[in-house]
């Protein structure tokens, strides 16, 4: 029963797209927060991953409806996001020439092709179909995020995860991250996964959503959901269990307490200190709450692993982070230009490679696939990417905008990217939505 209605949704998805290009691709990017990656399309002969059976949609869409018929029946792209998508992936392949031979070309080519046909026509679509996107859409994406968030909620409380236990056993086989459920942390008895496979993916998601937040907040209509969102935001990210997740949400809390100025900003925060005394302290010696105190400050002060010895958590540390990071280095020391190979951490998968446990940082995984000049190639391609995101960036959303590249970045420096990339970084083309003159002066 479960499969059919999986189908049909994802089926609904791919009918709305092609009728309905510019949504279609907002419900696609909608579906990656309902939706684990590993959930398929499967009717007859037909097997695919949700993405790429909405791809292949998308792409009937793009073809049936010609939505660049704005630009005079000519396919005009901005210039900045052309610069970035040939040097991302102009490198890429260099860098493939330049590996060692440990990966095999074949293998290394092939996910570079898929890569590029996937990740590269979802570019092309993501800027024409959110230049034509209706912002006062957005109002689902925070309608159906309110909603996860309550089952995440649901699971912690509970220790249960139906819908995940489900999926898994139809698409998987097993649910691999079940253990999570029952796992302690500190005062966190258990972390939850809310409708996503891992409780690192669904802390890190949550930290994009509650930056989008604060930056499209107006236009949520229900006032239900204005005002609870940012309180399921913080309740599934502490709950996930992630230390980076905590360190990622005072990131944005930060940037968005200097985004209102002076005056709101002392008011907010004298709350906040307010708020720590009277709830906080007196009840700091009760076991849960003492727990969960010692949890949060083990990922406010993740630097010191005092704190993660007081909570009892035998997680990552910064030690560890260094131990990483030096393996890293010494198994792309054979090839520090260019690496194992694209894909390599794939190929031979994670547990192949002693000490380097889940490649908890993006840093450990561009040295060892890309080397070291792939690690700074790909800096530099985001950063190309970035100062097209800001050109159309209004002065009252500047902050906002870099503490949601920030503490992203943060994030995936310290836990790596969570399957969450592509929600993250076609999310930022939101703001193209906004700019009425935005193909004349920068087609």
């Amino acid at each position: 029963m479960l499969k059919i209605i999986v189908d049909i949704i994802i089926f609904a998805i791919a009918i709305i797209g092609i009728r309905n290009f510019s949504f279609g691709f907002f419900l696609a990017l909608v579906s990656g927060i309902l939706f684990p990656p590993y959930v398929r399309f499967v009717a007859g002969p037909i097997n695919l991953a949700i993405n790429d059976f909405i791809l292949l949609a998308l792409t009937l869409s793009f073809l049936l409806n010609r939505p660049w018929k704005m630009f005079n029946d000519r396919l005009c792209f901005p210039r900045k996001l052309m610069a970035y998508f040939l040097f991302y992936y102009g490198t890429s392949f260099l860098l493939i020439l330049l590996s060692s031979d440990l990966t095999p070309f074949d293998y290394q080519i092939s996910s570079y092709l898929k890569t590029l046909g996937q990740n590269g026509l979802f570019i092309f679509f993501a800027y024409y179909a959110l230049k034509n996107f209706k912002l006062s859409h957005l109002d689902i994406l925070f309608n159906c995020a309110a909603v996860a968030g309550l089952y995440g909620i649901f699971v912690y409380i509970t220790k249960f995860n139906p819908f995940i236990d489900a999926l898994s056993n139809l698409y998987v086989g097993e649910n691999r991250f079940e253990f999570f459920l029952e796992q302690i942390r500190g005062g966190l008895v258990g972390r939850t996964s809310g409708t996503l496979d891992h409780p690192l993916t669904w802390g890190q998601m949550w930290g994009v959503l509650l930056s989008l937040y604060f930056i499209y907040k107006n236009y949520i209509s229900r006032k239900v959901v204005l005002y609870a969102f940012p309180i399921l935001a913080v309740g599934n990210i502490v709950f996930s269990g992630s230390r980076t997740s905590i360190v990622v949400l005072c990131c944005i809390l930060g940037f968005y307490l200097f985004s209102i100025g002076r005056k709101k900003m002392l008011k907010y925060s004298v709350l906040v200190i307010l708020s720590f005394f009277v709830l906080l302290i007196p009840l700091r010696n009760i076991q849960y709450t003492e727990g969960l105190v010692k949890y949060v400050e083990a990922g406010l002060f993740f630097w010191d692993n005092t704190y993660s010895d007081a909570a009892d958590i035998n997680g990552s540390s910064v030690s560890m982070r260094s131990e990483q990071l030096e393996t890293a280095l010494i198994i792309a020391s054979n090839n520090p230009i260019g690496g194992l190979g694209f894909n390599s951490v794939k190929y031979f998968t994670t547990s192949s490679f002693d000490g380097m446990r889940g490649f908890e940082s993006v840093i450990f995984t561009k040295i060892v696939e890309q080397g070291i000049l792939g690690l700074i190639l790909y800096f530099i391609s985001l950063s190309i990417f970035i100062s097209w995101v800001f050109k159309y960036v209004s002065n009252d959303k500047r902050l906002l905008w870099i503490g949601y590249f920030f503490s992203y970045f943060v994030s995936i420096v310290f836990t790596g990217i969570q399957n969450t990339w592509i929600f993250f970084f076609f999310s930022s083309f939101f703001v193209i939505a906004q700019q009425k003159f935005f193909f004349k002066r920068h087609a």
